[in-house]
């Protein structure tokens, strides 16, 4: 900065707003109100100007626990956020035409093919599941202090939430979402809040093609959503389609690594459906997984030696 001028623009900036490249801090800070917080000019912006123009030296540390400290005295645990006032939803309006809903995408990241029983029914999957929604009531200036994200403890359980959670379950469960661990939600400044846990889902399902065995392929599926009447939860789910489902390096590649059962990343597929029961319709989301069986594994210890056996014994 000389002279009240920023003289030194990042590219990314330029690219979108050339014409700023004389604005003082005062001018882009009035030019960036224009905006809304979820805007990438708005984020790109005062991520990148807010060190020259507030030359503040507190520690991020410091920062992210004071930003807390005043935010903790105001949140509200129990009501879920008012979409209403919110400018930086992520704006989904249902086919009611009504937009007072709140967003939360569900995205989930399989790492692990853990089991598959064909005795009970059920699959079990190492999982990462992320959500992501924005809570007005968490927002907060970047300029003031220098920290873009605070980090609050998030929990389904009401003693150990600092903020309101979604109330989000497996709704085919043997194990479900409440049984994943605890952890920390990321709350950016803007009010996006972004909550990951890792851990084991298991779910039942009606194992198809099974009776093709070794040469089966069958199918099972995960069905999320949550679990009270939409009317007073208002809260809706929902997926994007380029990150709706991903996978670990162990289970894309393809390889078995001794297990019996292989996910195949390529069939599987995502869609919503329709659950009705205790005198709701609710929309869920559902994950459907396809797998085949570790055949060379059966044929070398089981076929081939059946075969040599009954030949022998003619």
């Amino acid at each position: 900065i000389n002279d009240g001028k920023i003289y030194e623009y990042p590219e990314e900036w330029l690219k979108l707003h050339p014409n700023t490249n004389l604005f003082s801090c005062r001018d882009l800070d009035s030019y960036l109100i224009n905006f809304s917080a979820a805007d990438d000019s708005c984020y790109i912006g005062r991520a990148t100007f807010e060190e020259p123009c507030c030359n503040d030296y507190t520690s991020d540390h410091d920062c992210e626990r004071q930003m807390h400290d005043v935010l903790i005295e105001r949140i509200n645990t129990v009501t879920l956020p008012d979409p209403s006032k919110q400018e930086s939803d992520f704006g989904i309006r249902l086919k009611d035409g009504m937009d007072d809903k709140v967003d939360v995408k569900v995205s989930l990241d399989v790492s692990h093919l853990l089991a598959v029983d064909v005795k009970i029914n059920s699959m079990t999957l190492s999982v990462s599941l992320e959500l992501i929604w924005y809570d007005i009531g968490l927002a907060f200036e970047p300029f003031i202090g220098g920290c873009h994200h605070i980090s609050f403890r998030a929990s389904l359980d009401a003693e150990l939430t600092e903020i309101w959670v979604p109330q989000i379950e497996l709704l085919n469960l043997i194990d479900g979402v409440n049984t994943l661990p605890d952890a920390f939600a990321s709350v950016r400044y803007d009010g996006r809040v972004t909550w990951r846990r890792t851990g084991i889902l298991q779910s039942t399902c009606e194992l198809n093609g099974i009776r093709d065995f070794p040469y089966d392929q069958t199918s099972c599926y995960l069905e999320i959503g949550g679990t009270r009447d939409p009317i007073v939860d208002r809260v809706n789910y929902f997926f994007d389609g380029e990150d709706s489902i991903g996978y670990s390096e162990s289970v894309a590649d393809n390889k078995f690594d001794f297990q019996e059962y292989r996910l195949k990343p390529d069939l599987t597929d995502v869609f919503y459906s329709s659950n009705s029961m205790s005198g709701y319709t609710r929309k869920v989301i559902i994950y459907e997984f396809f797998f085949d069986r570790a055949k060379t594994y059966y044929i070398i210890l089981f076929i081939i030696p059946y075969i040599l056996f009954a030949y022998l014994a003619m």
